[in-house]
């Protein structure tokens, strides 16, 4: 039955560099983190089964105003030669948004399940639980075959934290979470991001944990090379780094009242990214000039300020509920840089992490603060090896290329 000869599609959020370039622009929170997984998840499994996998998308971006536009219009391209890709026309409203999606999912699908009539096996992946996109592929499945198989960064009900909801939302949502609960337990396989998003909502459907995906082209020499040859490192700043969404609730805060606490002048915060906490950061620059805050940058300027940075700090916070179904992307860009990093112990994170990184026991600004100070009084050398020893974990374990096989192992067990 595993020798079937099969077909792979996968529908989320996938689009170029190019576009996601100009989404970035211009979107008030732009899905960097996902954009990422995506493509590193696709061009493993692609480079496991030796050919092209097929791609449904809907374009990433929030709703209107969030993002200046209204009608999105689809498309078809290639992301590789003999690659079949659709990018989904639909109008940028709520409610209008999820009707619209829906649609034009249901007929791309369902052309994609007659197209590929001939294979034995049709499996289609779907990158989080997007109700459009979920729905539309287990109708088109009903009736013309092809199994399921979702891919789970977030659970439904935890997901948005950054954003104000309307009446509207406040109503749908916890049917949106309902139903979609419901329907993971009809998939026939779910590829989820900690092990309780599987145990606590569909123990009964054969899963697989993927925390998280690095691409596999970068060499383990980007980062202390850098390092090494940074002036700043030797000027004795002790540069702690934050690069994420700019959330309250992801532990901004935590780290910026810690900060205040150390009154030495040589310690410098750098805070990257978007988010609701964007007017408290800059009020925090008229006050404390060793607080430096550069927006939102891109990935090649991530790599390059980590470089430069003592340290970086993933502060969110552990005993919130949401946590069990959350593994932050930033943990493994932070390890892939090669520079040290803080973490909370969130229970999301696997156990094997905890030797390559500073774990913060106590999430309070006093321990935050401690904890700083005792890192970046380290010798370089003893942080460089520290940084390295997490990279080189990271880049063995978790790229992309391993994760794609262990996908495809998956796949090949459900047909």
């Amino acid at each position: 039955m595993n020798g079937k000869k099969s077909k792979i599609l996968f529908i989320g959020f996938t689009v170029s560099e190019a576009v996601m370039d100009a989404i970035c622009k211009i979107d008030q929170r732009p899905q960097i983190a996902a954009h990422k997984l995506q493509w590193n998840i696709i061009l493993g499994l692609e480079n496991t089964i030796g050919e092209p996998i097929d791609l449904i998308s809907s374009i990433p971006v929030n709703n209107y105003p969030l993002f200046p536009r209204i009608f999105i219009c689809g498309s078809k391209w290639k992301h590789r030669p003999n690659a079949n890709d659709v990018t989904l026309p639909f109008i940028n409203i709520v409610l209008f948004k999820h009707v619209t999606r829906f649609i034009s999912c249901l007929v791309s699908v369902s052309n994609w399940l007659i197209r590929n009539r001939r294979y034995e096996a049709k499996q289609i992946i779907i990158y989080a639980l997007h109700s459009p996109h979920v729905i539309a592929s287990m109708a088109a499945t009903i009736v013309f075959g092809g199994d399921v198989v979702i891919m789970i960064p977030d659970m439904p009900a935890y997901m948005d934290r950054g954003l104000k909801r309307n009446l509207i939302r406040k109503i749908l949502k916890p049917f949106d979470s309902f139903l979609l609960t419901r329907l993971m337990n009809k998939a026939k396989g779910l590829i989820v991001l900690t092990k309780q998003m599987a145990e606590d909502f569909a123990p009964d459907v054969p899963s697989l944990v993927i925390e998280g995906a690095v691409s596999s082209k970068e060499t383990s020499s980007t980062f202390n090379d850098n390092y090494t040859n940074d002036k700043s490192n030797d000027c004795g700043k002790k540069i702690i780094m934050y690069a994420g969404n700019l959330l309250e609730a992801y532990g901004v805060k935590l780290l910026i009242d810690a900060f205040k606490l150390i009154q030495e002048e040589n310690y410098i915060l750098w805070i990257f990214g978007k988010g609701e906490m964007e007017k408290d950061i800059k009020a925090t620059l008229n006050t404390d000039e060793r607080v430096i805050y550069g927006g939102f940058i891109a990935n090649d300027e991530f790599i390059r300020k980590a470089s430069q940075a003592t340290v970086l700090v993933n502060p969110r916070y552990s005993d919130m509920n949401y946590t069990r179904y959350s593994f932050p992307s930033k943990v493994l860009e932070y390890m892939k840089t090669g520079c040290p990093t803080i973490t909370t112990a969130l229970p999301g994170i696997p156990v094997e992490y905890f030797d390559y990184v500073f774990l913060l026991q106590d999430e309070n600004p006093e321990a935050l603060a401690k904890l700083l100070v005792e890192i970046c009084s380290k010798d370089k050398k003893e942080l460089q090896i520290f940084g390295e020893t997490a990279r080189k974990f990271v880049m063995k374990e978790k790229n992309s290329m391993r994760q794609g096989m262990r996908i495809n192992e998956f796949l090949i067990e459900l047909r």
